[in-house]
């Protein structure tokens, strides 16, 4: 992956970052200035009383091993408030020595020299099997030989749908289709219109978008081989051919065949409601209470191809930490094959050795290993990340406010507003 340059809006924002990447002097190691062990501090958003746990445990494993260190500490706290303090912290020398950090914030914390090179410890620790982590999804964390952040979970966003609905409208399973290499939007649309017609339900919900998060809209957007902007975050591409392909699409099943809620309109996939949602794949515990017979598939192929889109965290060591010898060894550790096999119960894994469909059976307990292998395959064929620009928080909500006002509206011209979106999103990329 290519370093990105950071336009003049993003060097206000990673300033103060870069201030605080130096560390106090002497500080690298794992001992503290008086030569005793040191405390590590690693932030998460973790809530789930098991899964914090098992980094309790993970910790103190670590701790076992490592005589320079004498705890480990996991905080818990939301995404919005570690987006929110990690700037601060960074800029006043005073950051965890490690933590969860979402793909979103890849580039930022990287050009802005904020995060621990993790490549030689990885490749120094013992039993670490450093050539085991899947290349495809370590790419948005390596610059070179450099590593800056190791994936633990790659949840990807899935189609649930009601198998009953289907059936009731005498309509192939959408399974068979995938299997039979028809499974399209073409196919999807055409078989929702029948649907609602049929029920009077809802024939799509993509969950949580609320014509609010535009990153819910990915498995849309990849299938029509479209994306926001160029590949350094410099150029915006809304207004390219393929977005407008692809909001058009949205606009014609919003407005014209009316098989995806309006603006405002609410509709309940899991209370039976509408026939398929878009979720990601840790949404599967929420089947385990509907009345209807269920599965789940990749998301449709477009003109673009088949892009499964992925969510993605990985751990991270900051480089202004007062131990970053130290923190970088704790996400080695946390990293190491089998904390990862542990880990897997509840996050989709990065190592080769993990990526198969007994293993996400673990963290996707509803579903079996059979639902879940035409998953794999798509994540592992044709997986996608979120497209993330230099500044990507203030594009971000550049790009859903400038949806909101030009393209979301039943009267919208689609073409002449993704250009005003163009306009609206250009001043925050990095050109």
């Amino acid at each position: 992956m290519r370093r990105r340059i950071i336009g003049a809006t993003a060097l206000v924002a990673t300033a103060a970052l870069v201030a605080g990447c130096a560390g106090p002097s002497g500080s690298s190691g794992g001992e503290g200035s008086s030569g005793e062990p040191v405390e590590l501090r690693f932030l998460l958003w973790a809530t789930n009383p098991d899964q914090l746990a098992l980094f309790d445990e993970l910790g103190e494993e670590f701790v076992a091993e490592n005589d320079d260190v004498s705890k480990v500490t996991f905080e818990s706290v939301t995404l919005s408030d570690l987006n929110t303090l990690l700037p601060t912290w960074l800029a006043s020398n005073s950051p965890p020595d490690a933590s969860w950090l979402p793909v979103e914030s890849s580039i930022e914390y990287m050009n802005a020299d904020a995060l621990v090179d993790l490549n030689p410890t990885l490749k120094d620790v013992e039993g670490y099997d450093y050539d085991d982590l899947a290349d495809r999804m370590q790419e948005p964390w390596r610059d070179g030989d450099a590593q800056f952040g190791v994936p633990f979970s790659n949840g990807p966003l899935i189609m649930y749908y009601n198998k009953d609905l289907f059936d009731q409208s005498g309509l192939e399973d959408p399974s068979a289709a995938v299997e039979a290499g028809t499974w399209d939007w073409d196919l999807l649309r055409e078989d929702l219109q029948k649907i609602s017609a049929d029920s009077g339900k809802t024939g799509l919900i993509f969950d949580a978008f609320e014509f609010k998060n535009w990153v819910r809209m990915l498995p849309l957007i990849r299938a029509y081989g479209g994306t926001p902007w160029d590949e350094n975050g410099e150029e915006c591409l809304m207004d390219s051919s393929e977005m407008e392909a692809a909001y058009s699409a949205l606009h014609e099943m919003v407005y014209d065949e009316k098989i995806t809620p309006r603006p405002g309109q609410q509709a309940d996939f899991w209370g039976g409601g509408a026939a398929t949602t878009i979720a990601y794949l840790g949404s599967n515990g929420l089947l385990a209470d509907v009345d209807f017979e269920y599965g789940v598939v990749p998301t449709p192929a477009g003109p673009g191809g088949a892009g499964q889109h992925v969510g993605q965290s990985a751990m991270v060591a900051y480089s202004a930490g007062k131990h970053t010898d130290a923190a970088a060894r704790l996400v080695a550790y946390l990293t190491n094959p089998e904390s990862m096999r542990k880990l897997s119960a509840y996050y989709p894994p990065s190592r080769t050795s993990l990526l198969n469909a007994e293993t996400m059976e673990e963290s996707a307990p509803v579903l079996d290993a059979a639902q879940l292998e035409p998953i794999l395959t798509a994540v592992l064929e044709n997986g996608t990340f979120t497209p993330v620009a230099p500044n990507n928080a203030e594009t971000t909500a550049a790009l859903n406010a400038a949806l909101d006002q030009f393209v979301y509206g039943e009267d919208a011209d689609i073409p002449a507003a993704l250009q005003q979106v163009c306009a609206a999103i250009q001043p925050t990329l990095g050109g």
